[in-house]
């Protein structure tokens, strides 16, 4: 027999012993208790009783059937011979529905023993597992993302050898950016698993919010000519300088604006805003009119692997992770993200929340801008 079993053994041993020792306890309290009720005129049996429902609720069928028993010769101890007999005749009924009630404490009580330890099983369970599926990702990121830098090296190096033909050439291209889209993919893998073991770190300092959104739509300006969009921006908050990571910051704007990007239709447009909220923030807002998103799905689209609407878009692509970064971002920089949507086919908007740094303003150029662009019309 294994040590756990045994252990297991010994433990509901104890469990059981404690029992009767509660019932034991439970009938003297009720037998000095109706002593002392006795001095008063007081005949009946009910302390007795109350005490096997307790034996019955704290130790089970055991205990339970121990008490009566104990409560059985407490009776006769405690009231006159001659009137034990005429009180159990006149209480068989009373006594019958205690013991009862007693019992179906005892299967209510096992019942609900039961269904707590099962509860308990499958936590455990499902933060092993949880434990085992983040450690899984952080391992299997790390080992995809170790070939792709040679196959980079070797594009580039290629790409500049002048031997190699142009038809070739836009096949380098093609496979740049394959492996690119991989290294992002596994970026957010290892993101993800970072912010489930609590390793996802930010390097705090000045940060000119205007700045870093500025860049992030700078990177998304491929993606936004190739799908004919239209984005404009509205920059009109005054207090953009905020306490936080530029980088992680720009992988937030990026995230959001490609996360428009890719449920918005071709020809459809983004529109991108800053302004002051009056509790010492500045909030970023990015709208579109894409496909929306269902109301009953609005509370799960900032956990991991939600891909919302996306079988609604032909062509989308991803693991459903950016979102649930952004998430874990802001809650880095002690801000919060929010998404709103009219309803399915009516666009949605994504704003997030930063705390300002009081007193302190971005440059001239960036305190305000109001402009349009369009790309591909």
């Amino acid at each position: 027999m294994s040590l756990h079993k045994l252990d297991m053994i010994g433990t509901s041993s104890r469990r059981q012993a404690r029992g009767y020792v509660v019932a034991l306890a439970a009938v003297t309290i009720a037998a000095v208790l109706i002593r002392l009720l006795q001095s008063m005129g007081y005949a009946g049996l009910s302390p007795l009783f109350a005490a096997v429902v307790i034996s019955a609720w704290y130790g089970g069928i055991g205990p339970a059937v121990f008490g009566v028993v104990c409560t059985t010769l407490a009776a006769y101890y405690l009231l006159p011979k001659s009137n034990v007999a005429q009180l159990y005749h006149d209480d068989f009924l009373r006594a019958t529905v205690f013991t009862l009630t007693a019992m179906v404490a005892v299967a209510i009580h096992l019942a609900s023993r039961r269904t707590e330890e099962a509860a308990r099983k499958g936590k455990q369970t499902a933060e092993a597992a949880n434990e085992a599926k983040t450690r899984l990702l952080a391992m299997v990121s790390h080992d995809l993302r170790s070939p792709l830098n040679p196959i980079l090296m070797a594009v580039a190096l290629a790409e500049q050898n002048p031997l190699v033909a142009e038809q070739a050439r836009e096949h380098l291209d093609l496979i740049r950016n394959c492996v690119a889209l991989e290294v992002r993919l596994i970026e957010d893998l290892l993101d993800v698993a970072r912010l489930a073991t609590g390793k996802f770190k930010v390097s705090m300092g000045r940060v000119d919010v205007h700045e870093v959104l500025e860049g992030a739509i700078l990177a998304c300006q491929p993606e936004i000519k190739e799908r004919r969009l239209t984005l404009g921006t509205n920059r009109t908050a005054r207090s953009a300088i905020v306490k936080g990571d530029a980088a992680r910051l720009q992988q937030l704007f990026w995230n959001l604006v490609s996360n428009s990007i890719k449920f918005t239709p071709k020809g459809g447009s983004i529109a991108v805003r800053t302004y002051d909220t009056a509790a010492s923030q500045i909030a970023i807002e990015v709208r579109d009119s894409g496909v929306g998103i269902d109301p009953r799905k609005l509370p799960f689209v900032f956990k991991a692997f939600e891909q919302g609407d996306a079988d609604r878009i032909a062509g989308t692509s991803g693991l459903g992770l950016g979102l649930a970064i952004c998430q874990g971002i802001v809650d880095a920089h002690g801000g919060s993200i929010t998404a709103s949507s009219a309803g399915v086919g009516l666009g949605a908007v994504l704003t997030v929340r930063l705390p300002t740094l009081h007193g302190q303003t971005p440059n001239a150029d960036h305190t305000s801008s109001d402009h349009e662009t369009s790309v591909g019309r």
